[in-house]
């Protein structure tokens, strides 16, 4: 709105001529009218847009910003680093795999060898002999009167009154013995016997051999039939090859050789 100097007429003219008075001015003083409610609604509300527009932070995905060089060697660089650290580790743990693999297979070898070996098994048959003297008592032994005496490892038992005859006239059973001590008392000798007696002809005392020999069959002229006859027989062997036998239960003495 406009007011002219002149009339004091307020008029809205974008010429500055009067519409009452019609004076054309060249400067007319302009009234600054107040706003309305609805203008000053509009300018709040676009105030408040303005603001709220300022003020509003946009949400960028990370992905969606564009690397530097820098920044992708880096990342490269980090994931050869882990890449080869993973390698590392398996190589690792494959070794200590082997590595106990192959301790497990040489646990196994050295047991299969000690097991085999053969100072194990000269051990076992020494400790053998030790107990039962089997490897001296068993075998064939032939008397100076022909007649075969058989001790088997499984204490079974054969006599043959012609040792070149073996289908005919022969005994059969089983035997047990002591030998060394044992045997001594058995026969009621003592320590003294033997060393007078057996020592002096160099005779060892494991040597010495107290048996009961129990026959169980006999087969006479081509016919068997049971027997029960005990046999107690003192042996004293001399060496391998020889031996002295006294049948006590027959009382009778024999020249032994081992066949």
């Amino acid at each position: 709105m406009k007011k002219c100097p002149i009339c004091h007429k307020r008029f809205d003219n974008t010429y500055n001529i009067c519409s009452e008075c019609h004076t054309l001015l060249d400067t007319i003083e302009e009234l600054e009218l107040p706003k309305t409610k609805e203008q000053l609604a509009q300018e709040l509300k676009k105030d408040n847009e303005r603001f709220n527009q300022e003020k509003t932070v946009q949400i960028v995905n990370l992905n969606e910003i564009p690397l530097t060089i820098d920044e992708k060697q880096i990342i490269e660089k980090q994931l050869k680093k882990e890449t080869k650290k993973q390698k590392k580790n398996i190589a690792l743990t494959t070794i200590q795999v082997s590595c106990i693999f192959f301790l497990l297979i040489l646990s196994i070898y050295i047991i299969k060898a000690t097991l085999t070996s053969p100072q194990t098994s000269k051990t076992i048959t020494k400790i053998s002999s030790t107990i039962t003297n089997e490897e001296t008592i068993t075998g064939n032994w032939i008397t100076n009167k022909g007649n075969l005496y058989i001790f088997n490892k499984d204490n079974t038992f054969y006599w043959y009154e012609n040792y070149k005859v073996l289908n005919n006239n022969f005994y059969t059973g089983t035997y047990s013995y002591k030998n060394s001590n044992e045997a001594l008392v058995e026969m009621g000798y003592t320590e003294e016997d033997y060393t007078s007696t057996f020592k002096e002809k160099n005779i060892k005392l494991d040597n010495i051999y107290s048996i009961k020999i129990e026959i169980n069959n006999e087969f006479i002229n081509n016919i068997t039939k049971p027997k029960t006859t005990t046999w107690w027989i003192i042996m004293v062997i001399e060496n391998n090859k020889k031996a002295t036998i006294y049948n006590k239960t027959l009382d009778v003495r024999y020249i032994l050789n081992k066949r």
